[in-house]
């Protein structure tokens, strides 16, 4: 089935356009219910699927404290798929440590941290998201 849900899918070559990255919110909101579902095998168009339970600690790179998605999410997977809950609540607990951190540190370190090509920032709206182009591009210079 195809399914395209990420706004950063398509930016490298012709073969990416119809894939989603995997990493963003978006794409982890997406996956989450559908691995819950039991559903995820029906779905190649993500590049890094959930394969385990376990999997759903990606999250708390992502992780907003906006209600919304966070509110529904814990007890539709309670539902669907008990075995994940866990690892959702511990993604959420370090997401909420993520974002209040990243929050807190002061913009003279995060000019500083960006100037090494190591730090994101998601309350720039610019940084708001991975894009997979970019971290191709950094981890081609580091090698």
């Amino acid at each position: 089935t195809y399914l395209r849900v990420c706004p950063h899918s398509g930016l490298g070559d012709s073969s990416e356009m119809s894939t989603n990255c995997s990493r963003c919110e978006k794409c982890l909101r997406t996956m989450i219910p559908i691995y819950a579902l039991g559903r995820m095998e029906k779905f190649s168009t993500f590049t890094q699927p959930f394969r385990t339970d376990r999997d759903g600690l990606k999250w708390a790179r992502k992780f907003s404290p906006y209600p919304g998605f966070v509110g529904e999410i814990i007890p539709f997977v309670k539902k669907h798929r008990p075995a994940m809950v866990p690892w959702l609540r511990a993604a959420k607990l370090l997401g909420y440590l993520r974002y209040w951190s990243l929050a807190l540190i002061p913009g003279f370190m995060k000019k500083r941290l960006r100037s090494f090509g190591y730090f994101i920032d998601p309350f720039d709206e610019k940084g708001a998201n991975e894009n997979p182009q970019i971290l191709r591009i950094i981890s081609e210079h580091k090698s």
